[in-house]
């Protein structure tokens, strides 16, 4: 495959892995022998992500780039590629393998980002919204506890229903973007004819009222998932991965409240600087309580 030259796969991994990009934003809070596998981890998955998200790519570029990065993960360790893909996705297969980390929480990852790839998000019900979200958002969590040897189921189901519930009020907040940009819609569409709306909605301008049901809805399903989630912090062994979860479950409270004041067809909503210090606040108590 070939790509334009302003598309190179090195353009593709600066604009997302480079200097300019974003750090991991809780980085800080891991021993810091394990930020260099996180590190790893995360870009591949914003790698992974911008080139199922990228304007200028066609879809049958993005699924070559996509099947190339999980070829070079199920290679065999210590084998490796050349190419600036392959050598984001051999430094996670190494690192997760010396750890003894199932790679399927990585290619889970890239099953996900392949169907984004593939054509725009269409989901008929929130059973699939779920599905969606065990292939996007759930390894993530399972990811950091293996990193951190939490072989405990209950701690693994509360995780998965907070990366679940964390991706959800993530699509709600990109809702207007995810439409104009991408085309991608991830409400359960059944919802939405239910309560008398249609795709179109998300072309105006304001949140019609069968938009606004639906989102309440969602909302709704979403504080289910958190009040299931709150059981995680305690079931974690790790002093610094337990304040984590804990300051994670602060922020996605926040999110939901500001998700249920906002019109997101107006504007995406923010934490504020008191969800913040909130957050920071309940990741302090749950290290004073170890």
């Amino acid at each position: 495959m070939v790509l334009a030259p302003a598309l190179s796969e090195s353009v593709l991994v600066s604009q997302c892995v480079g200097p300019d990009s974003e750090s991991f934003p809780v980085l800080w809070l891991l021993p810091p022998g394990q930020r260099t596998t996180v590190a790893a981890y995360y870009r591949f998955a914003r790698l992974a992500d911008h080139i199922a998200d990228h304007g200028d790519l066609e879809s049958g570029n993005k699924i070559a780039l996509l099947h190339k990065m999980r070829n070079c993960l199920r290679a065999p360790h210590g084998s490796r590629g050349n190419s600036p893909c392959e050598t984001i996705t051999t430094a996670l297969r190494n690192r997760m393998q010396e750890r003894g980390i199932s790679l399927s929480v990585a290619d889970d990852l890239l099953s996900a980002f392949l169907i984004d790839a593939a054509s725009p998000a269409r989901l008929r019900t929130w059973d699939d919204l779920m599905e969606s979200c065990r292939l996007s958002a759930m390894p993530v969590g399972r990811f950091l506890l293996a990193l951190n040897r939490e072989a405990n189921p209950e701690a693994e189901k509360a995780s998965d229903v907070l990366c679940a519930a964390l991706q959800i009020l993530n699509h709600l907040q990109g809702l207007k973007e995810d439409w104009h940009s991408l085309n991608r819609c991830y409400l359960p569409l059944d919802w939405l004819e239910r309560a008398g709306g249609s795709l179109d909605d998300l072309a105006a301008s304001d949140t019609s009222p069968a938009l606004h049901a639906v989102i309440g809805q969602i909302c709704d399903y979403c504080a289910s998932l958190l009040q299931r989630a709150a059981a995680l912090p305690p079931l974690i062994h790790s002093r610094l991965l337990a304040a984590q979860s804990a300051a994670t479950l602060s922020m996605a409270h926040a999110l939901l409240r500001q998700i249920r004041q906002h019109d997101l067809l107006r504007s995406a909503p923010k934490p504020s600087r008191f969800d913040w210090v909130r957050a920071g606040g309940a990741s302090l108590w749950r290290l004073i309580q170890w």
